[in-house]
C-alpha cells in the first residue's frame, strides 16, 4: 500500500526520519508488488510541499506498477536465458551420448520418415547419416521381412516392440542379423519412434560355430560307437579263424 508523510507529522518510519533529516517536506512511497509479496519500494520526496501534484498518489502507483512489471520481466528474461543455456547444454550432452553409442539409433516421425540417426549406421548398414535424413524407413531397413507392421503397431498402441534376428541388407547387399527394439514417444501434437539396432552377426557366428562343434562332437561319438560295434565282430571272426586253423593243422590250406 502507498504511504504519505508531510512535515508536521510524526516521523514514525526510518524513511520519514531520513526525509526530515534531508530537509524534505513531503514524502510519497509505493510498494513494488503486493503487500504480501513486494520486492522493493518507490520513494519520491519534495522540499517544497506546495510543489506536490494533487494526483501524486495515483501517479506513484502507476510508476510503481510499471517498475514492478519491468523487474519481473527482467527476471523472467534472465530465467529464460538460463533455461535456454541449460537446454542447449543438455542437447549437446544428449547428442554426444547419442553419437557415442555402438548401437544404431534411428528416430522416425509419425510418417515413418527418418528425422535423426547416429553415426553408428555407417558401420552397421553402410549409410552416412546425412544421406538418409528425410527418407522412408522402408528405403533404409531393407530385408526379406517387412517390419512396417511392427513399427505401426508400436506407434499406434504406444508400446515397446522387439524382434530378434531381423535380417537386413547393408548398402553393399550383405545381409546381417539385427536385434530390433522399438521405443515409441508421444507428444502433444505428434508421435515418434526410436529404433535401436544391434548387430547380431558376431553372436550368430559364435552360435553357428558352437553348433558346428556340437555336430562334429556328435559325429565323432557316433563314429566311435560304430567302430566299436564293427571291431568286435571282426575280432571275433579273426579269433575263430585262428582257432580253426590251429586245429586243422598245417597240411590244410
Amino acid at each position: 500500500a502507498n504511504s504519505t508523510w508531510t512535515i508536521g507529522q510524526r516521523p514514525d518510519h526510518p524513511l520519514h526520519k531520513a526525509a526530515r533529516a534531508a530537509g524534505l517536506t513531503a514524502l510519497h512511497c509505493a510498494l513494488l508488488g503486493t503487500p504480501t509479496a513486494w520486492i522493493g519500494m518507490l520513494v519520491a520526496g519534495w522540499r517544497d510541499q506546495s510543489a506536490v501534484p494533487p494526483d501524486t498518489d495515483s501517479v506513484i502507483s502507476v510508476i510503481a506498477n510499471l517498475c514492478h512489471a519491468a523487474i519481473l520481466s527482467g527476471i523472467q528474461r534472465l530465467s529464460l536465458a538460463k533455461a535456454e543455456t541449460n537446454i542447449n547444454r543438455l542437447e549437446v550432452e544428449i547428442d554426444s551420448f547419442f553419437e557415442s553409442l555402438q548401437d544404431t539409433l534411428i528416430t522416425l516421425n509419425e510418417n515413418l520418415n527418418v528425422i535423426k540417426v547416429n553415426s553408428a549406421i555407417s558401420r552397421s548398414l553402410g549409410y552416412q547419416p546425412e544421406e538418409i535424413i528425410g527418407r522412408s524407413v522402408q528405403d533404409v531397413l531393407v530385408g526379406p521381412e517387412d517390419i512396417t507392421a511392427t513399427l505401426l503397431d508400436a506407434l499406434g498402441h504406444q508400446r515397446l516392440a522387439e524382434q530378434t534376428r531381423v535380417p537386413l541388407h547393408r548398402r553393399d547387399g550383405t545381409r546381417l542379423p539385427f536385434h530390433l527394439r522399438v521405443v515409441p514417444s508421444s507428444h502433444e501434437e505428434s508421435s515418434s519412434l526410436l529404433l535401436i539396432l544391434r548387430d547380431q552377426s558376431e553372436q550368430q557366428a559364435i552360435e553357428d560355430q558352437t553348433e558346428t562343434l556340437s555336430q562334429r562332437a556328435l559325429l565323432g561319438e557316433l563314429m566311435a560307437i560304430f567302430a566299436h560295434e564293427v571291431r568286435n565282430p571282426i575280432n571275433n571272426i579273426s579269433t575263430g579263424v585262428q582257432l580253426v586253423a590251429s586245429r586243422l593243422g598245417e597240411e590244410h590250406p
